[in-house]
């Protein structure tokens, strides 16, 4: 199934990292965040984090965010900060496939004949 996928550069740098976007990988995150007893109400934050997990998962530029997520006093929003000075994350939504209009109504009922 293709969910996307995040792009990665660091900050200064011309290399680019790609690493498919999984559910999984939203998983992770929202369990590391439960064991740490934290939760994120910011999709924003979440959404960094999610993808600086699936870097962690992947061996991205040596990104380690559950470390960082499992440690004492983690902070979502100064964690997603500070990353973010040092990198560039993008996410790569999947194309949507041309299939033409969609009929709401294939069967052709109306509600005054239901």
């Amino acid at each position: 199934m293709n969910n996307g996928r995040f792009i990665y550069s660091k900050a200064g740098s011309d290399e680019v990292k790609y690493v498919p976007a999984s559910s999984g990988h939203y998983k992770l995150t929202r369990m590391y965040l439960e064991r740490a007893g934290l939760s994120v109400d910011s999709a924003e934050v979440f959404g960094y984090l999610t993808a600086y997990v699936a870097a962690t998962v992947s061996g991205v530029f040596g990104i380690d965010a559950i470390e960082a997520i499992s440690g004492e006093g983690f902070d979502p929003e100064e964690y997603v900060k500070t990353m973010n000075c040092f990198y560039d994350v993008d996410v790569e939504l999947p194309e949507e496939k041309d299939g033409g209009a969609v009929d709401v109504n294939p069967t052709g009922t109306s509600p005054e004949s239901c």
